[in-house]
């Protein structure tokens, strides 16, 4: 049986359909370079159990405590939009004004798929939903 999930020291990741991978993160996570690595290695080996040629990520990031630079640059990098397959990335933060700055923020410095924030899991959905093949 094909795994359907994979846990990390800092998240889990489930695969809810076809290439929808919901990414969720635990309460005060620390995430650094060695928490991103971990998670990309898990999350590829989940992609590749399941032989997912593209994926939409919806990533929560509302319990989050806090994200260093260098992990941000590595989940940003055309290897994790190559890795992953990633059509699009919806990202659920905690405000309103979370999602301004976020989205400015994205359109600047962003991967090269694209990037959206929500204040909700359903307008996040809904937006990647239109990203089904």
């Amino acid at each position: 049986m094909k795994p359907q999930s994979v846990e990390t020291s800092v998240s889990s990741v489930h695969l809810v359909d076809d290439n929808l991978l919901h990414w969720v993160y635990r309460e005060g996570a620390v995430v650094t370079l060695r928490e991103a690595e971990e998670e990309v290695a898990k999350v590829a080996s989940l992609v590749t159990a399941n032989a997912l040629e593209s994926t939409r990520l919806l990533i929560d990031i509302r319990r989050i405590g806090s994200i260093d630079r260098t992990a941000s640059k590595l989940f940003s990098s055309d290897h994790i939009h190559d890795t992953y397959g990633v059509r699009a990335l919806g990202l659920i933060t905690g405000s309103r004004a979370g999602v301004v700055i976020g989205n400015f923020y994205m359109q600047v410095f962003g991967p090269k798929h694209p990037v959206r924030l929500f204040t909700g899991e359903d307008a996040a959905r809904a937006w990647l939903g239109t990203f089904c093949e």
